[in-house]
């Protein structure tokens, strides 16, 4: 399985982020924000829908009334993402080690087994 990733290469996702980008099944592994598929020249979709992903951190700010002079808080930061299969004119990158699969339609004994489960 491919990891999750932010389509213009800024990283990884990790903690949460991967479950709930993992829990909407897409077969792309990249997700991008709306401004960042117009930014690669492409578009979303009219009528898809975001997903939300967060980021945080410990920052340092400065606080006088701590003896050290600073103090540590937490930052947090949500941004709403498209997987790349919901834009038009993005290009995912190519993820290496995957399975290319001939397009088509899936052998009959795929639907038996998956109706007999």
């Amino acid at each position: 399985m491919a990891q999750m990733s932010d389509a213009m290469a800024v990283g990884p996702y990790r903690g949460v982020n991967v479950f709930l980008l993992h829990a909407l099944a897409y077969q792309s592994p990249f997700w991008l924000t709306f401004k960042q598929a117009q930014e690669l020249g492409g578009n979303v979709r009219r009528g898809k829908h975001t997903c939300p992903v967060v980021f945080w951190k410990w920052l340092d700010v400065d606080d006088r009334s701590e003896p050290t002079g600073k103090r540590r808080v937490p930052m947090l930061l949500y941004y709403s993402v498209f997987n790349v299969a919901q834009c038009d004119g993005v290009t995912a990158p190519a993820i290496e080690g995957a399975p290319v699969h001939p397009a088509g339609p899936r052998p009959a004994h795929g639907r038996r087994s998956a109706a007999a489960s």
